[in-house]
């Protein structure tokens, strides 16, 4: 009786340890085992959570033929405590017809410290997951305002790894990549934007470099990180 509760105790203690694995990268994974927010780890049959957060529409790129309007929202910390964490989504959503999307990012505010990007995969041997990306698979360079723009790219899809193209944007799909970092000392909000690129003759990419939802850093906010 008491060995089965021992173990029902620490299957209970694993699980609730990944699943704050997930929800916040502060906390520490046990030695030798993956959180689901490693680099490079492509987490079984997940999808990118939901959240009620505002979405701010940053643009809108494309032609007649097919066309998405991008969106950005503050998914955690739109209110942070310096050091806190921030999570920004970034998503394309289709307005008509299919359009390859070639590219999409987030400009970031200056001074705060990129901590991991996060997009949904199809390419999971349970057809999605969630994967974090390592460092080589997006850029992130600062611009002539100071600001960090981090983009990226992928492909997914095809045949026994051929003929794989870009994540298809339409009415019925959309892309979302999740973009978390670490607030900075001083006290201020701060604008920040996106980039995207789609795969279009007429008005093909779109870059914003602000108009998302402002990120308020002051030592008043709530502890609580959501």
């Amino acid at each position: 009786m008491r060995k089965n509760f021992a173990r029902g105790a620490a299957a209970a203690a694993l699980s609730a340890g990944l699943t704050l694995g997930l929800a916040s990268p502060a906390l520490a994974q046990s030695p030798g085992l993956p959180s689901f927010n490693s680099p490079g780890f492509n987490s079984p049959g997940l999808t990118l959570p939901k959240s009620t957060a505002e979405k701010k529409k940053l643009g809108y790129i494309g032609g007649p033929a097919w066309s998405a309007d991008i969106y950005s929202q503050v998914i955690r910390g739109a209110e942070v405590r310096p050091g806190g964490y921030v999570t920004v989504r970034v998503e394309a959503v289709g307005v008509n017809g299919e359009g390859k999307l070639r590219e999409i990012g987030h400009v970031i505010p200056a001074g705060f410290e990129l901590v991991s990007v996060t997009r949904q995969s199809s390419d999971n041997i349970f057809g999605k997951g969630i994967y974090t990306l390592k460092e080589d698979e997006y850029t992130n360079n600062v611009n002539d305002r100071g600001n960090r723009e981090v983009r990226l790219n992928w492909t997914e899809g095809g045949f026994l790894g051929l003929f794989k193209d870009n994540p298809t944007v339409s009415t019925s799909k959309s892309v979302a990549v999740d973009f978390t970092y670490k607030a900075p000392a001083r006290e201020a909000e701060y604008d920040h934007g996106g980039v995207a690129y789609l795969g279009a003759v007429i008005n093909p990419s779109g870059y914003w470099p602000t108009g998302g939802q402002a990120i308020k850093v002051s030592k008043s906010a709530s502890w609580w990180p959501f």
